[in-house]
């Protein structure tokens, strides 16, 4: 009933739409396209029947209108819409907070022992808000939260300090340092990026970095000689882009408790993709296919307990920035992605994770890009002893 009536609405609202499409004021025109490409699927009923309009302009907008909608409902394959919250617990138990707080996100958390009754008022909260609300409230704290290893408990069961961090709208970037052994030891520095369920970027950078140790000095930054830039998603869990800057030498850090990473994360999005599959459930072995219009070597094997996939792009530059894996069943709902990111070519991506619905391989090609920037400063990142020699 509500579809009907919304149809019924939308079409009524077509003469509306004809006269400002057809104004002679461009602001108008561009007004009214916005908001048509902005309703998304609601908008296509009244687009469609515009294709037919006897204006030439108004047909040419409607298609222009069409064609956006389109693209921007393929990226939400691996683009999802921001998700929010609304919710209001009173000494609701773990398990019950976890159920109402966190399905709607789609992220599978467990209820651990030793959690408060938790009583919160959520308004259109981020994941990341509904998370910090949470734990305040169960008397938590998330554990090994970079690697997706989710499970809560106290400080003392993590054994380090909680990793630092920022966040802006759906993303949260965390700080990683790490004493690198070889061939001297230093300091590594990288970034965490943790996205929404299902995202997938082609990849993410830092410019503009600096590492500023609590004297006050900015430190000086060795490029890491071959960094991994990758980006990942698994079901269940929040996608995430590894990024990695370089290695401070140790002699810099000799003394230094903390220190603050600045700079512009830039996230590379892709503006469309064109998509290609193979049907898994006749693929057997080694197989060569021509995909997208080059060459690719294909090797499956999938069992319901175990699988593994062995794709061999192209010999190319930015083969890594071009495509995207991800396995689907026979509706096309996505279930893993084959890898956690393309390891070169000819490298064997394999799992013992459940295959028994894979049904389509998925290789989306990147078609332009867009580069989302986001200013960031984490403060008070604690910096592992340097070992004296």
């Amino acid at each position: 009933m509500r579809s009907a009536l919304l149809l019924l609405l939308l079409l009524q609202d077509a003469s509306t739409i004809e006269e400002r499409l057809a104004s002679d004021d461009p602001k108008v025109r561009e007004a009214a396209i916005t908001e048509l490409v902005d309703k998304g699927r609601e908008s296509l009923p009244t687009l469609k029947k515009l294709e037919g309009h006897a204006d030439a302009e108004i047909r040419a907008r409607a298609k222009d209108a069409i064609s956006e909608i389109g693209r921007r409902m393929r990226l939400e394959a691996i683009r999802p819409p921001p998700r929010r919250v609304t919710v209001s617990l009173k000494n609701a138990t773990p398990a019950e907070a976890i159920e109402k707080i966190f399905k709607p996100f789609g992220v599978a958390l467990s209820a651990g022992k030793e959690m408060a009754p938790v009583t919160v008022d959520l308004k259109e909260a981020t994941y990341w808000t509904a998370l910090e609300a949470f734990c305040a409230a169960a008397k938590v704290e998330p554990l090994d939260e970079l690697y997706n290893a989710w499970w809560f408990g106290n400080a003392k069961d993590r054994g380090r300090p909680r990793p630092k961090f920022c966040e802006a709208g759906d993303l949260r970037i965390y700080a990683n340092v790490e004493l690198n052994r070889e061939p001297d030891e230093g300091l590594g520095c990288r970034l965490i990026v943790a996205l929404p369920l299902g995202s997938l970027p082609l990849h993410g950078a830092w410019i503009d970095p600096k590492v500023v140790a609590d004297d006050g000095r900015e430190l000086k930054i060795r490029a890491f000689e071959s960094p991994l830039v990758s980006a990942c998603r698994s079901p269940n869990r929040f996608s995430k882009v590894y990024v990695p800057l370089g290695e401070v030498a140790a002699d810099q850090v000799k003394g230094v408790k903390t220190v603050r990473f600045e700079g512009t994360l830039v996230v590379l999005w892709p503006h469309d993709f064109a998509r290609e599959e193979i049907d898994l459930r006749e693929l057997s072995g080694k197989t060569r296919r021509k995909i997208h219009g080059e060459q690719f070597d294909v090797t499956w094997t999938g069992t319901e307990k175990e699988w593994s996939l062995k794709v061999v792009p192209p010999a190319m530059k930015d083969y890594e920035d071009r495509y995207l894996l991800s396995i689907e069943d026979a509706r096309g709902q996505w279930l893993f992605d084959p890898c956690d990111y393309w390891r070169g070519p000819g490298a064997n991506c394999s799992s013992t994770g459940d295959a028994s619905a894979a049904a389509k391989l998925v290789i989306l090609k990147a078609i332009g890009e867009e580069a989302v920037k986001i200013p960031f400063k984490i403060v008070d990142i604690p910096v592992p002893a340097v070992r004296e020699k």
